[in-house]
């Protein structure tokens, strides 16, 4: 396979609330079935970026009637409510992001990237109030004309990665466009070439209202701009990670970190 970027699409919503003491990153040496030790892949997540979003302002339009229900809105700030018409649609609103990923390899052969766990929070320093959600992607066979999907793919004896055993609270919360959609050849095995590197683009869909409810928990500057009448901007700080599970062909299979990378999501104004 050459380096022909893969596409594919997580659905996240985010469901659950937990604490993210247990996402941590940590390395160790992996030995083969032959005694050969094949040197692990390092990935590389760039900050993730929106490809589709609302505006401040559609966003400003649903969470003022919330807003009002809990402490009632001064003269402007219910002036300006009113002028931004009524609260839209759910549904017409989405938020999808991407994040792109390089997989390198100083392996002396060839390896296989078998799936992925990818772990998103949403306003990670928010604690109670934060939103951890994660998605297991299981691979394919390219070719293959149907790729049934398992968290058992993403679960591993091995103490340094993270897997779906270490995050209560986030089961259930997410699905993949890839695999609702039956895009089979978005989920093909990825070939890692020895000291060669893959990149991978990972379609993020965040569930709406779930990240509404963090949005309005968490970001105390744009709500109290609502709340004077000024028109707000939001936020999303997140941190994204994960883990990576590498079939040697030969040797054992074997699980990688992901990095953790953190950064902040801003909405446009209109």
């Amino acid at each position: 396979m050459n380096l022909a970027r893969l596409w594919v699409g997580l659905s996240i919503g985010l469901v659950g609330f937990a604490g993210c003491d247990v996402l941590h990153t940590m390395h160790s040496d992996h030995t083969g079935q032959h005694g050969a030790a094949p040197s692990a892949p390092h990935t590389t997540l760039a900050p993730l970026a929106w490809i589709e979003e609302p505006t401040s302002a559609q966003v400003a339009a649903h969470l003022c009637p919330l807003l009002a229900t809990d402490a009632p809105l001064s003269t402007a700030a219910s002036a300006a409510c009113r002028a931004r018409g009524p609260s839209p649609a759910l549904d017409a609103m989405h938020f999808r992001a991407r994040a792109s990923a390089t997989i390198a390899s100083s392996s002396m052969t060839r390896l296989t990237i078998s799936s992925v766990l990818l772990v998103v929070t949403a306003y990670p320093d928010a604690g109670a109030t934060q939103a951890l959600g994660a998605v297991c992607l299981t691979l394919c066979d390219e070719g293959a004309s149907a790729c049934p999907q398992t968290n058992e793919a993403c679960r591993s004896s091995e103490e340094h990665v993270l897997d779906l055993g270490d995050l209560d609270g986030a089961s259930g919360f997410v699905t993949s466009i890839a695999v609702e959609e039956g895009r089979v050849a978005d989920l093909a095995v990825r070939q890692l070439p020895a000291h060669g590197e893959v990149s991978i683009d990972v379609d993020l869909s965040i569930a709406t209202e779930r990240l509404l409810v963090a949005m309005r928990a968490n970001d105390t500057a744009a709500v109290d701009a609502i709340r004077a009448g000024e028109a707000p901007t939001f936020h999303v700080p997140y941190a994204i990670e994960g883990t990576l599970w590498v079939d040697g062909r030969g040797n054992d299979g074997f699980a990688e970190p992901i990095p953790r990378v953190t950064g902040t999501l801003e909405l446009p104004a209109e």
